[in-house]
């Protein structure tokens, strides 16, 4: 007979496994999740990392664009460092200091830092980058021509009875004869129905542009009236002309003449609360004479005679929204930029030059000769706009150590 052994003393062997590959889940899930979290952290130190050096090379970027368009910083910066505020963004953020190179007014050292999440430094996973540039700011950019239509209405623009629109060179002589074409365009930056409208007998012996997108409905024509040049439309990209503003140094003068009353101007550029001619004064001017008006334009009686009737002698800008008109039987010849003026001609005068407005209005059987040659007039200068900012040196400052953060 066969004698099994006892096995009393292995009682709990299972329970003790058991244990025991508890003990085993417990530290492989600790492991587990404790590498997931590094991980975690690893990514989200990448990712602001990545958003770090974006921030610093938006604030290259946002600092070039301060130095080109702002000539106060531009001239601080000359002479001393200047700290920006810092530029938060959705899930970082920038600032930058604009500093002056010893020996060279023409350099600046752009030096700017990019942080994310924040530029906190006990943020989660926080990241920071420096980028450095040095730049060069270079001469001027030129003003853009001023009249590069023979009229241009931001609104609306109509022309009735007998008026014509074409085209002349001054710098050719008078108008007529040969010094006459249709090589001029009239346009409106508007797209609504008929906001560009003739009636009458009114011609336009040129081209005509409407707004981005603007169809034919734009162009509205009734009676005999007609165009005889090309339609089309502004470039999508086109902006409205901006409000120019008194330069300094403009000489402060009163243009208010009536009955038989004659007000002359030497060549200079002056400053005008408004322009009233009537009855049977005049103004005569002598050389290029430019005119800033804040309040209403009135031209009548008489009118401006400009010298040689060169119409780029005589420049009128309206730096309000008052209105401009311009009757009577005398011709007119100058440029008008009244970008926010509602202008309207009448009666039986010609016009020769150019004008900018917010809407025109012609009445009357004066006809609107463009003068081609006014196309290479400047506009003022801008000065915050007449800097070209080059860059010269570009380098990121990480280190071996980017990355480590906490």
């Amino acid at each position: 007979m066969k004698i099994l052994k006892s096995t009393t003393h292995e009682k709990g062997f299972v329970l003790l496994v058991v244990y025991m590959v508890a003990v085993f889940m417990c530290l492989f899930s600790i492991a587990f999740f404790a590498r997931h979290q590094v991980a975690i952290q690893a990514t989200e130190r990448y990712q602001n990392r990545v958003l770090a050096f974006n921030a610093a090379e938006a604030g290259i970027d946002y600092a070039l664009r301060e130095l080109s368009t702002n000539a106060t910083r531009r001239t601080a910066t000359a002479t001393t460092a200047y700290t920006s505020p810092t530029v938060t963004l959705a899930h970082h953020a920038f600032w930058y200091v604009a500093s002056p190179v010893a020996g060279r007014s023409d350099l600046r050292r752009i030096d700017s830092t990019g942080c994310a999440p924040n530029c906190t430094n006990t943020s989660r996973a926080y990241q920071a980058s420096n980028v450095v540039v040095y730049c060069r700011i270079t001469s001027g950019t030129p003003p853009p021509s001023l009249f590069t239509y023979g009229v241009y209405a931001k609104d609306s623009l109509s022309m009735s009875g007998n008026a014509v629109f074409d085209s002349y060179n001054s710098n050719y002589g008078a108008y007529g004869g040969s010094n006459k074409n249709a090589n001029g365009t009239v346009a409106v930056n508007s797209t609504g129905i008929g906001k560009l409208g003739l009636s009458g007998n009114a011609k336009i012996n040129g081209n005509v542009l409407v707004g981005y997108g603007g169809e034919s409905t734009v162009v509205s024509t009734s009676g005999n009236a007609k165009i005889t040049g090309t339609r089309s439309n502004l470039t999508q990209d086109w902006t409205n002309p901006a409000t120019v503003t008194v330069p300094t140094g403009a000489t402060p003068v009163s243009l208010n003449v009536s009955g038989n009353n004659t007000l002359t101007l030497s060549a200079g550029t002056y400053s005008a609360s408004s322009i009233s001619i009537s009855g049977n004064a005049k103004i005569v001017t002598s050389g290029e004479v430019t005119i800033y008006v804040s309040g209403a334009i009135n031209i009548s009686g008489n009118g401006i005679l400009v010298t040689n009737n060169h119409p780029a002698n005589l420049i009128l800008y309206s730096t309000g929204s008052s209105n401009v008109s311009i009757s009577g039987n005398g011709s007119f010849y100058g440029g008008i930029y009244a970008p926010n003026s509602a202008v309207t001609t009448s009666g039986n005068g010609d016009f020769f030059g150019a004008m900018i407005s917010k809407t025109y209005t012609q009445t009357g059987n004066g006809s609107i000769h463009y003068d081609v040659a006014m196309n290479t007039i400047q506009g003022p200068a801008d000065p915050n706009q007449t800097q070209i900012v080059r860059v010269k040196a570009w380098q990121e400052m990480s280190t071996l150590a980017w990355g480590t953060g906490s």
